[in-house]
């Protein structure tokens, strides 16, 4: 159940798009959104506090922008500064805020594409244990009648990763679309086809479809099945991001409309 919710701001338009998208998202849920801004800044003590004010006013500034455009009793927001590394920053307000969920935006594909090569994107879904909703730059909340889960097949989906897909697919009575990324002639094996009959178990009383993509290039084949079935989340599990590096990532991947335009929730056990 999302409840606590965790919005990193630089006070740029892609963290701006990604706080309208949380706030949209979890429009029927009562939810405490904490807007966080880290400066990493490891100047004087007195430069320092500057910084913290000029921060602090910003986002009451924020708070105000926020209020004047959204209006929900099930909303409430609070600011939060910091200094230091976002990474411990954010880490320490997951654990004493007690966080679900962490919404972050970034910058089209290029910027999705960072998740996986080196960025404060990647430190934040690898290090910090807390799911994570990465909002593009061109996202608009739209609904999600669909989502996604690509798969290998190779990992074993915990309690925690199913019940959160459950839950949003509770909140929008949404179907999921399992999504099976394979090479052309790979075989299942029986380690994964047990993780398959896995979801297949949960899923059965659930609006639900399995697929297969084996196109050559899949991210071509991901735009198409977007597109076909009016995919608006993707979900990935973090401990498997090697595996959309490859896929999503990868240094030939095109810029596809799906990774300006799709958020991802990237989930932990």
């Amino acid at each position: 159940m999302i409840s606590n919710v965790l919005i990193p701001t630089d006070f740029s338009e892609n963290s701006w798009n990604a706080i309208q998208y949380a706030i949209s998202f979890l429009k029927d849920r009562k939810c405490t959104f904490y807007l966080l801004h880290v400066n990493e800044n490891n100047g004087s003590p007195s430069t320092e506090r500057v910084l913290l004010t000029e921060s602090r006013n910003q986002l009451q500034a924020l708070i105000h922008k926020i209020e004047s455009g959204f209006h929900n009793k099930n909303h409430n927001f609070f600011t939060l500064s910091a200094t230091g590394a976002i990474v411990d920053a954010i880490r320490n307000e997951v654990e004493s805020k007690h966080i679900d969920l962490i919404v972050m935006g970034t910058k089209g594909a290029s910027g999705i594409k960072k998740i996986a090569v080196g960025s404060n994107s990647t430190d934040v879904i690898i290090k910090v244990k807390c799911n994570t909703l990465v909002v593009p730059e061109d996202a608009r909340f739209t609904g999600v009648n669909n989502l996604a889960l690509p798969t290998d097949y190779n990992i074993f989906y915990g309690a925690r990763i199913l019940e959160t897909i459950s839950d949003i697919m509770e909140m929008f009575d949404a179907q999921i679309h399992i999504i099976h990324l394979a090479k052309k002639n790979e075989l299942i094996v029986d380690d994964q086809m047990q993780n398959k009959e896995l979801l297949q178990d949960y899923f059965m009383e659930d609006n639900h479809r399995f697929m297969s993509l084996t196109n050559k290039n899949l991210d071509k084949a991901i735009q198409e099945c977007v597109e076909k079935h009016d995919i608006r989340l993707i979900a990935m599990v973090a401990k498997n991001i090697h595996f959309f590096q490859q896929i999503f990532f990868s240094s030939n991947t095109s810029d596809t409309r799906y990774q300006k335009e799709i958020p991802f929730l990237v989930l932990h056990e």
